[in-house]
């Protein structure tokens, strides 16, 4: 079954100023995609955090504890 991992709260995350991932990128897909019906029968997905033991299945340990210092 198809399904779009999509939450409006990700419209305030924002990388930088000048990356091309831009909120309003986000927000004129969902919309324009609402509007011509391509959405219709299809699940919606809230995305959660990742907990550090699912992170852990693709990263290390000492990975995960640097991007969390880096991110403080």
């Amino acid at each position: 079954m198809p399904l779009v991992v999509w939450d409006p709260a990700l419209l305030a995350y924002q990388l930088s100023a000048d990356h091309p991932l831009n909120p309003i990128r986000l927000d004129l897909t969902i919309s324009l995609a609402t509007e011509l019906g391509v959405l219709e029968g299809i699940s919606m997905y809230a995305p959660q955090p990742a907990t550090d033991e699912v992170l852990g299945r693709l990263h290390t340990p000492e990975y995960i504890a640097t991007v969390k210092t880096a991110s403080l």
